[in-house]
């Protein structure tokens, strides 16, 4: 029975690691890639605005890309509860209890991906494509963005992030990382900003050459709960910065070291 679980715990780690890279990596490409205007794409100016609502087809493209990215927030925050957790834990579950909420998330993503629809209608539009000035910016903006989302993550112990460590840690009979090896201010500042970054991830959600009426919505409400759920204080901010001078001190230490 304890090696049907094992087996199962791997299946579970597995499967989420596997998923979560992929639907972070579509989740890239949808958010970042640069848009080429089209002619039948009209600007939502006011004299369009009664063409907008009149259009059932734009309507129900909204109301669903809307639905859509409120699952995704809902399944984000629900599987958070501790009362969902003492489900897992109830049923044996524990080790896995973070990569479950990893592939749920991922899960709902990519549904979210999947069935996403683009309305024809835009709030603004650049076009990028054609000038090699504007889409090296572009470039650079939303290459930097996630770089910095994607390093704080790793910086953050990218492992425990996706639940691969907890397994990991079960398997071999080691205590769980976070209860035992991790300091009361980090364990913190996971509680209150478990995601890098919201000002990369802000610039990423509304720095799009043609802001669609959809991506409007999508970049409206994931800012608005971006906002509502992270809330790091002044300690986190502390502890970050004490870090942060922490890793250039190890860093100019082993560089002065190689050199010796």
């Amino acid at each position: 029975m304890s090696a049907l679980k094992n087996l199962l715990l791997l299946l579970i780690g597995t499967t989420s690691f596997v998923f979560t890279f992929v639907s972070v990596g579509k989740l890239s490409w949808f958010l970042s890639a640069a848009a080429v205007t089209k002619e039948e794409s009209r600007r939502a100016s006011p004299d369009a605005w009664n063409e907008v609502f009149s259009n059932k087809l734009v309507l129900n493209a909204l109301f669903i890309d809307g639905a859509l990215a409120v699952l995704f927030v809902l399944v984000h925050s629900f599987f958070r509860i501790d009362s969902v957790k003492g489900f897992w834990t109830r049923i044996g579950l524990k080790p896995a209890e973070r990569a479950i909420y990893c592939l749920l998330s991922a899960l709902a993503l990519l549904l979210l991906l999947k069935h996403w629809q683009i309305t024809p209608y835009s709030l603004w539009e650049f076009d990028i494509v054609s000038t090699r000035t504007r889409y090296c910016l572009y470039f650079v903006v939303h290459s930097l963005a996630w770089t910095v989302t994607y390093t704080g993550s790793l910086l953050m112990d990218l492992p425990e992030l996706l639940g691969i460590k907890q397994i990991v840690y079960h398997l071999q009979g080691l205590p769980h990382s976070c209860d035992y090896y991790k300091s009361e201010q980090l364990n913190t500042l996971y509680a209150h900003c478990r995601h890098p970054s919201f000002i990369c991830l802000t610039v990423i959600l509304w720095g799009a050459n043609c802001m669609t009426l959809d991506r409007f919505i999508l970049a409206s409400l994931w800012t608005l709960y971006m906002y509502l759920a992270w809330n790091p204080d002044r300690r986190d901010y502390d502890y970050q910065k004490v870090q942060l001078t922490r890793k250039k001190l190890e860093l100019r230490q082993n560089v002065q070291e190689q050199r010796w």
